[in-house]
């Protein structure tokens, strides 16, 4: 080999140990990374066991259990360059999304997209054979049924609540979910809707209605993976127009994505656990519901419990 292919050769070598110890480096810092992360995660109660099911699959995660009305005034009242507590946050519905909505004029605190992991339709749970459309409307453009109050989660602190008030909502107006705005909601066909929702609703009343024979409300408004225990006991009528709930996780902190999605850790075994209670895709991401600032906009003209 002659003395200038030789330097070649070297100079060539060189470059490949240069680079390698580039790359190596690189790696360890990256290994470094993932392994001193550490999230402390908002759980929405509604999937308190799928958050406890990540946290047990990566124990870089500590999972804080909370209401998402309660996360929600707790990131609006950041201040400016205020860090969140909270690097993400596991919530049935768009809540990180309306948070950041009610912050205006701040920097958003959402980084990136959402991670949607699962969703349930939403349905209506009633007496067996019994009937929710005589007004002409699908059935939960009839509600509330005369003398009867309706089984629904408060929409100012549940996903479910929230996706069920948009239901009847978008039922008994007639609106698609596109459509749905602030005008119709503050002034127009929707205020009587939600008005006559509100005097007959009861937050509280749950699947062991079925035992009352719906005693305290009638019909729930529940999801289908939760009706999936009712069987042959009572009557379970699909959303019509079609609403589901959304699992979702909204991330504050880019590098929560490493725990929190879906290759993570994590995030796998929150889908896992989701899906093992009877959650299916995710589908839509909207869920068939209007975008978050419309939902939030319902949640202000809601003054029921």
């Amino acid at each position: 080999m002659s003395p200038g292919l030789k330097s070649l050769a070297a100079l060539v070598a060189a470059a490949a140990m240069v680079g390698a110890a580039v790359v190596g480096r690189g790696a360890l810092e990256t290994k470094k990374e993932r392994d001193d992360l550490r999230l402390t995660v908002a759980c929405d109660p509604l999937a308190q066991a799928f958050c406890e099911a990540a946290a047990a699959a990566d124990p870089r995660v500590t999972v804080k259990v909370e209401a998402p009305d309660v996360t929600t005034k707790r990131l609006v009242g950041l201040q400016a360059g205020e860090r969140p507590d909270i690097q993400a946050w596991v919530s049935v519905g768009p809540w990180l999304q309306m948070a950041d909505g009610r912050r205006p004029g701040q920097a958003r605190l959402q980084r990136g997209d959402p991670h949607f992991v699962s969703s349930t339709p939403l349905v209506l749970v009633t007496r067996a054979g019994q009937r929710l459309d005589a007004c002409g409307k699908p059935p939960a453009g009839c509600l509330p049924l005369p003398r009867s109050s309706v089984g629904l989660p408060s929409p100012r602190s549940s996903g479910i609540g929230l996706a069920g008030l948009a239901q009847v909502v978008l039922a008994a107006t007639g609106t698609a979910a596109a459509e749905l705005d602030r005008s119709v909601i503050e002034s127009g066909s929707a205020v009587p809707v939600i008005d006559a929702l509100e005097r007959a609703t009861n937050p509280t009343a749950g699947l062991e209605q079925l035992n009352a024979n719906f005693a305290q409300a009638n019909p729930l408004v529940t999801t289908q993976a939760a009706a999936a225990a009712v069987g042959s006991r009572a009557a379970v009528i699909p959303s019509d127009p079609p609403v589901r709930a959304v699992l979702q996780v909204g991330l504050l902190d880019e590098t929560a994505r490493l725990a929190m999605g879906g290759s993570g850790p994590a995030g796998r075994a929150l889908a896992k656990a989701a899906t093992d209670a009877g959650w299916g895709p995710p589908l839509d991401p909207a869920g068939g519901l209007p975008d978050p600032g419309v939902l939030a906009a319902l949640q202000d003209a809601w003054r029921g419990p």
